[in-house]
């Protein structure tokens, strides 16, 4: 899986009024993210997917203030991860996030509510590309808990909850799921997520492959000129170095010449002594 982080991206271009909507949400609520659950969520993903899923992260949509967490492209489609470290017990009801309160033990409403935001973040996600002439159909909310010490009682949630011991199967299912998007089109929706400085970044790369392809300015130049064919590590002389044998092997060889030549010998002798 490819990862892209646009934590320091900026995009001109006007923005859809749902984005503008997501926006003043989130800056009067809590928009921070959360490192250790987008860590859970990318490490679990790293190894389940290959490189036809990109994982775009801190995207911003024109407001680099309130990025998306997470937006995943692959051949399934795109889908907005907002990942959340938490423990608790909680209720996704319909549009109603609730938390079960320790002293009564029922449930209340609480805040911010998860469910109405990740619906947003996923519809501001989907109205952005829709504009820009892209057939994504729906772009899914997974709102994902990375925290065993959770526990979240759905009934008919109006986005998609995965907890901590079911990330593995959601992407998985992902994996099972048929091709909606093919690799041109993934690479194109990136494109636009991107923005203006993954442009840039990508023009800044195939400028110094260029650079680098007509230019001997950083070849150092021994390895032109002053790199031998063959550089001997041992004090022995270059003759001994085109002998294929070995020190051991060499001297096995010169016993077996001795003995040879002592067998001959007496061998002579012999004959001389019996002529």
């Amino acid at each position: 899986m490819r990862v892209i982080n646009l934590s320091t991206t900026t995009i001109s271009d006007n923005r859809p009024n749902l984005t503008i909507a997501v926006s003043k949400i989130f800056k009067s609520q809590d928009p921070k993210t959360d490192p250790a659950a987008e860590k859970v969520v990318l490490d679990t993903f790293q190894r389940l997917f290959d490189n036809q899923y990109v994982l775009l992260r801190s995207v911003p949509l024109n407001d680099p203030d309130v990025p998306i967490p997470m937006v995943l492209v692959g051949p399934p489609g795109v889908r907005m991860i907002y990942p959340r470290s938490m423990k608790g017990v909680f209720r996704a009801k319909e549009d109603a996030w609730e938390e079960m309160d320790e002293r009564t033990q029922k449930f209340k409403i609480a805040r911010p509510n998860l469910l109405q935001r990740s619906q947003l973040m996923a519809k501001a996600v989907e109205t952005y590309l829709t504009a820009r002439n892209f057939d994504v159909g729906v772009v899914e909310a997974v709102l994902v808990f990375t925290d065993p010490g959770i526990h979240v009682d759905t009934i008919r949630p109006i986005v998609r909850i995965v907890q901590a011991d079911a990330l593995d199967r959601f992407g998985a299912g992902l994996v099972q799921s048929p091709a909606f998007l093919d690799k041109e089109t993934i690479q194109r929706i990136v494109n636009v997520l991107g923005g203006e400085q993954l442009a840039a970044r990508q023009a800044a790369k195939t400028a110094a492959e260029m650079q680098d392809a007509f230019s001997f300015q950083d070849v150092p130049a021994k390895k032109i000129h002053n790199t031998p064919d063959v550089v001997y590590q041992s004090s022995e002389a270059p003759f001994f170095k085109s002998i294929p044998f070995n020190k051991r092997q060499l001297i096995v060889l010169g016993l077996m010449v001795l003995v040879n030549i002592i067998i001959l010998s007496a061998f002579v002798f012999l004959i001389l002594l019996t002529s």
